[in-house]
């Protein structure tokens, strides 16, 4: 990749290239810059995407190929990348041998939602396209602190009983709320110590059965240093008016899972938020895989690796009952004691004013970024991009059993 990262020199080496150009990211963003390349005369081959279940079809006219196909159907590529988490796609193409890449954030700016043939609403195209930019800005500034997202536990509780929930609810036989205390501390520890967060996403659990949730949403609409509140709903829950109103804010999208009828007040909840001037989106429930299982393997360090670095959560960075977690799998694991107590895979955001701000600056930097595997890797079935989709929502009527650890690290049956 030159350094030349300005959007018109961009566009210059896209013209020059003599190789297929493929957009990494069958997605809202890469529609965006399908239309971006017609108006500049710039043809793209493919799309490319990690995800099974657009390779069923055409995306925006093109064919959508699996990275696994790329030598024998592309060959030699440039790619423009629209996925927010850059740094993992990056990754991903250096181990198939290929540097050719262009920021696909940068070429953005100033793009014009009203002559856009997008067909999603303004508020949404506005909300990825913003991750997209901010995103990638940020991993080309190697300096800063600037996270992604940042998923926010409001709760254990959950209006489903998936029992595929990846973020392990079915296992809960006693879920609790969260105090809100602790989670507005939590916030604010956190972002003493971070340049930015594109996207505080609040979740649970389903995040409004906690009856405070909407005093945690508005802390953070009023931290500037927050670009976007999303709240994933599933749709069975409208919230009163009052709550709704102190929700209000550009920052604010809510996206609603659709569990067909299982999203019992889905149509509820969208005619309040639109009457309250709330941005959202709904969309079907897709894209689960196998890998809520909970289960030691005894895997090698080398094994452990692997796992991590073909994980598509290893980057959804966690706030459960006070610490700060590499991705909902450790963090729920940890809470249901499924897992024996590592310290190293999570940070305590409670005492990290503990020690000096420059430190802890060091050891988030270094939590976030320099991780090679997570002990909690070896007691995870894996998620990887490419993994088989499975039904999603399928329930369950009691809690599922899991080994239970005791502060001794001494495994018992429980249900």
């Amino acid at each position: 990749m030159n350094d030349r990262l300005s959007k018109d020199n961009i566009l210059a080496d896209m013209r020059a290239s003599k190789k297929p150009l493929v957009i990494f990211g069958a997605s809202t963003v890469g529609q965006a810059i399908q239309e971006l390349c017609v108006e500049e005369g710039i043809e793209v081959s493919y799309y490319c995407d990690n995800k099974n279940y657009k390779m069923k079809r055409a995306y925006n006219g093109l064919e959508v190929i699996n990275p696994q196909r790329l030598k024998d159907v592309v060959g030699d590529a440039a790619f423009i990348i629209v996925a927010a988490d850059i740094g993992d796609v990056v990754n991903q193409l250096a181990t198939m041998s290929y540097s050719d890449w262009y920021p696909g954030g940068l070429l953005l700016e100033g793009f014009d939602y009203q002559s856009s043939n997008i067909d999603e609403s303004e508020a949404f195209v506005q909300y990825v396209i913003g991750a997209c930019r901010n995103c990638h800005e940020a991993y080309l500034s190697k300096d800063r602190i600037f996270m992604r997202s940042v998923d926010l536990v409001l709760t254990e509780r959950c209006s489903l009983k998936c029992k595929d929930c990846s973020n392990l609810m079915q296992y809960y036989e006693h879920p609790v709320n969260y105090e809100l205390d602790q989670m507005q501390q939590s916030v604010d520890n956190l972002m003493s110590l971070v340049d930015g967060i594109q996207e505080f996403r609040v979740i649970g659990g389903e995040p409004l059965v906690n009856k405070k949730f909407h005093l945690v949403v508005r802390q953070l609409i009023n931290e500037p240093d927050i670009e976007r509140i999303v709240i994933y709903t599933n749709g069975t829950i409208a919230p009163p008016d009052y709550k709704l109103e102190l929700m209000k804010s550009d920052k604010v999208m809510v996206l609603i899972t659709d569990y067909g009828d299982l999203s019992r007040n889905k149509d509820k909840l969208m005619a309040d938020l639109e009457r309250h001037n709330i941005s959202f989106h709904i969309d079907k429930a897709k894209g689960w895989t196998d890998c809520s299982s909970i289960q030691q393997h005894s895997r090698s360090e080398k094994q452990q690796e692997q796992i991590f670095t073909e994980c598509c959560a290893k980057g959804l960075i966690t706030i459960s009952n006070g610490n700060l977690y590499r991705c909902p799998f450790s963090a729920n694991a940890a809470q249901l004691h499924a897992i024996p107590d590592e310290p190293s895979d999570y940070l305590p955001l409670e005492n990290i004013h503990d020690i000096d701000t420059d430190q802890a600056r060091l050891l988030m930097r270094t939590f976030l970024n320099e991780k090679k595997f997570l002990k909690v890797c070896d007691f995870c079935s894996g998620r990887p991009l490419d993994a088989t989709e499975i039904p999603a929502g399928l329930q369950t009527r009691k809690a599922l059993e899991y080994e239970h650890y005791s502060t001794e690290a001494e495994a018992i049956r429980i249900v």
